[in-house]
């Protein structure tokens, strides 16, 4: 069990997921559009909000909420966000990636899987206020920055910083609405 839980009250979460064993998937643009066609799905079909997002090399952050503030539903949309973008993103790795990526994840396979592909648990922080949400935002936006990818933010592909930063609708709708914080 992830030791960073929901909490009551509380309906808006930074949250982390990352490959196993680090592997650089969303180097292929294969790997993260069905990464992005997943969290897509999620929004316009389960009432996930996303109120922001990078996808790094081997991880990604999300600033996500319920539509209706629901934590229990919210906790069952990653599940099956994960659960579903793991299993094609597995397959994916299967026919297109060397043989030693697929051993990665049959080892780190758990009983109910015969692979793995996100590491266990999504770290969600609870975004308590609205200075953490913008320190949160702020982080994820300028990991690319750090990790010496781009120059600026919205040079990222695979963010919402162009919306945040100048209104540009990106690959993921994007919830600017916050005000429950």
């Amino acid at each position: 069990m992830d030791r960073y839980l929901f909490k009551d009250g509380i309906s808006t979460y930074f949250c982390t997921f990352t490959v196993v064993d680090w592997l650089p998937l969303f180097i292929k643009p294969k790997f993260t559009r069905i990464t992005i066609e997943s969290l897509v799905f999620c929004v316009e079909n389960k009432g996930l909000k996303v109120h922001g997002y990078v996808i790094m090399p081997n991880h990604m952050h999300a600033i996500l909420s319920d539509e209706t503030s629901d934590n229990q539903r919210l906790h069952k949309t990653i599940t099956e966000f994960r659960s579903f973008s793991g299993h094609e993103l597995a397959g994916l790795i299967d026919n297109t990636c060397p043989t030693s990526w697929s051993n990665i994840l049959r080892a780190a396979a758990i009983t109910d899987r015969d692979r793995r592909v996100w590491q266990s648990g999504w770290h969600a922080e609870a975004v308590v206020n609205q200075k953490f949400f913008e320190q949160k935002l702020s982080y994820m936006h300028n990991n690319p920055v750090r990790a010496g990818f781009v120059n600026l933010p919205e040079h990222w592909t695979h963010s919402s910083a162009r919306l945040w930063l100048f209104g540009e609708k990106g690959q993921v709708p994007i919830s600017l609405d916050y005000a429950r914080l």
